[in-house]
């Protein structure tokens, strides 16, 4: 600005200026060139978790690769391809299924042993859940075999995932989506909100 004023400033103190990307045209080029620039990104943040972590790996790939290339076959099958990308609403490519990983990474204490998916916002708590959970029993005690065990639950992590990425979609273009599994149409009626801003900000403010 038009006024200074000359201050002590500790020789080791540092500034981070956080700006979105979408703002950056917006900032002063003589403000911009008197700092370090870097891009920051989810998946980066992702990234320096799992480095941290034990992380499950099958063939090489870590559990949240796996998860990842679970939802962007749906989004490529159902919302790029089938839907025209008219399905997910808000959809953006390296944010929105970062940032859904990012939950699970922030959530998950063990990841050798145990993921932890977030729950979709549910006007119902059982349904579903109780029905993976109950096929996913089954599988453990008919089958001991330790591979196709490992294979049922990265598929019931990655459904869980994918029905995150579900609550964005579009209730029109659901209907037209003939090629969506059972499971997920069951899911997106049955237990998310999707018809009625009522019924949602009803059970939102209950379960707050």
């Amino acid at each position: 600005g038009p006024y200074s004023r000359p201050c002590s400033v500790n020789p080791s103190a540092k500034i981070i200026v956080h700006i979105p990307i979408s703002k950056l045209n917006q900032i002063p080029l003589p403000l911009l060139n008197r700092f370090e620039k870097y891009i920051l990104t989810i998946e980066q943040a992702i990234n320096e978790i799992v480095a941290t972590k034990n992380c499950l790996t099958v063939e090489g790939k870590n559990i949240f690769e796996i998860i990842r290339e679970g939802c962007e076959d749906m989004v490529v099958e159902l919302h790029e391809k089938n839907q025209l990308k008219e399905l997910l609403y808000g959809f953006v490519k390296k944010e929105t299924i970062d940032s859904i990983l990012y939950q699970i990474a922030t959530k998950s204490l063990n990841f050798t042993n145990q993921i932890t998916i977030p729950k979709t916002f549910s006007i119902k708590k059982d349904t579903i859940e109780f029905e993976q959970n109950r096929n996913l029993i089954n599988n453990n005690n008919n089958n001991n075999n330790q591979e196709i065990n490992a294979v049922s639950k990265l598929r019931n992590f990655i459904r869980k995932a994918n029905f995150l990425l579900l609550q964005i979609a579009r209730p029109e273009s659901v209907f037209q989506c003939k090629i969506l599994p059972q499971a997920y149409i069951e899911e997106y009626i049955l237990n998310q909100e999707h018809l009625s801003v009522i019924n949602f900000l009803k059970q939102l403010i209950i379960q707050k």
